[in-house]
């Protein structure tokens, strides 16, 4: 049945409708459905630990930022959502909803790699961060690179979604 469920009734009744290549009691167990991770940038994960007792302008100002520009490259992306991904599906969640900046079909195709299901939102920015004096993160707005943003992300999404028997789906979320 490509891993659908095809129905939910008593054991009793699973037993007489169907014939299951095999069974598996699990007494002390319970079944429930795959967790979502509604917010990940899993590449990241090869960065966990970092400096990650600071506070958060120079967390990110004085570390993170200054990693990702050495270190961030497609293989580092590959590498790292591999091992979240890896991560996830040990600990129960099944499917993921990604904020990475990727290079073409990589995390599309990681996701079907890997079995796991991907929503996919394609960096869309209409605007820039930055930190005000007191440390306090603001935002200026861009409305030309939001919509040129907006373009590149629904052309992305359209080479993407469906992907691996519809495991892999682009959605449009604008930072």
């Amino acid at each position: 049945n490509a891993g659908k469920i095809v129905a939910l009734l008593p054991v009793e009744a699973a037993d007489d409708a169907f014939a299951p290549r095999a069974t598996h009691q699990l007494p002390t167990h319970a079944l429930i459905p795959g967790l979502v991770n509604a917010h990940t940038h899993a590449a990241m994960t090869l960065m966990r630990g970092v400096a990650d007792d600071i506070p958060l302008k120079a967390w990110l100002e004085e570390h993170i930022w200054p990693l990702e520009t050495r270190f961030v490259s497609p293989e580092f992306v590959y590498d790292g959502t591999l091992l979240g991904a890896a991560e996830m599906l040990r600990n129960g969640i099944t499917t993921v909803v990604a904020f990475d900046h990727a290079p073409d079909r990589l995390l599309a195709d990681l996701a079907g790699e890997v079995g796991i299901r991907l929503y996919f939102a394609p960096a869309c920015s209409a605007g820039r961060y930055h930190f005000d004096h007191r440390g306090r993160i603001e935002r200026t707005w861009d409305e030309k690179r939001g919509f040129a943003g907006l373009e590149r992300a629904i052309r992305y999404i359209q080479g993407i979604d469906g992907a691996h028997d519809g495991r892999v789906r682009g959605i449009i979320v604008v930072d």
